[in-house]
């Protein structure tokens, strides 16, 4: 791997929150940002061609984790409810921003990340002692528990889904589930407390910790191998990653 044309996105908001990036498509990024305004997160859009910024929600709530859903037209965000038992429920915005959006999920349930499987497979990090990692059909309404303590990465490639097993305090598994056989699998132990990760174009897992980057061949090989140290771009606390194609967006905390 080599890293070139480093650019910082996020110099309009410096000192503000900056987090949880997910592409549109090659040229185009969703980030929740308090940009706006100091005391709550907006979805903002970030084009990476033109360096063109779009405010996308403009609400009281705050929201979270926008991801493009499969028709392509939608994002999902999970979206902060001021009052009551449950504070954080799923819900859809268009793209096009011609209407401000509906509920996506049951309100009942307190949604920390997501990742849509497919257009009617939905995976949920549920907020809870413990949490859970539960899979929706939205057609059957018929939720089934995954594993107790996942990780908050949840990665949809080629219809599988990445997660993070934290069976331990000390043991933090890899796995995939597969939803047309219904089988779990265990992939590798992650790098040492690190639970940021994302699946490469040719299907490399890298994860994020500290100032480096770490990459896992599922078929060849047996532990992580250090890909990339980034601490001379003064990066030192690597944590959410996405990548698309040939590119990789990183947040850093401060």
């Amino acid at each position: 791997m080599q890293l070139t044309e480093g650019k910082y996105l996020t110099n309009f908001n410096p000192n503000g929150y900056n987090n949880q990036p997910s592409f549109v498509n090659d040229d185009v990024l969703l980030i929740s940002s308090n940009h706006y305004d100091a005391s709550q997160t907006d979805i903002i859009k970030l084009n990476l061609r033109s360096n063109k910024m779009t405010r996308v929600t403009a609400t009281k709530q705050g929201e979270y984790s926008p991801t493009l859903m499969p028709d392509r037209r939608h994002f999902s965000v999970i979206r902060e409810i001021l009052g009551g038992d449950v504070n954080q429920i799923l819900w859809k915005y268009p793209l096009n921003q011609n209407h401000k959006g509906i509920q996506a999920l049951d309100d009942e349930l307190t949604v920390g990340y997501h990742s849509w499987i497919n257009s009617t497979e939905l995976a949920t990090f549920l907020v809870g002692e413990p949490h859970r990692l539960v899979i929706h059909n939205l057609l059957e309404d018929t939720p089934i528990l995954l594993d107790k303590n996942p990780g908050r990465s949840l990665i949809t490639r080629a219809g599988k889904l990445y997660y993070i097993h934290k069976m331990s305090e000390a043991n933090w598994v890899l796995k995939v589930f597969d939803p047309f056989t219904g089988n779990v699998n265990s992939i590798t132990k992650t790098v040492a407390g690190a639970e940021d990760m994302d699946i490469m174009p040719n299907g490399n897992i890298i994860m994020t910790s500290g100032s480096k980057l770490y990459m896992f061949n599922p078929d060849k090989q047996t532990d992580w191998i250090e890909v990339a140290d980034l601490s001379s771009f003064g990066l030192s606390s690597l944590n959410r990653i996405k990548v698309r194609r040939n590119k990789i967006v990183l947040v850093n905390a401060k």
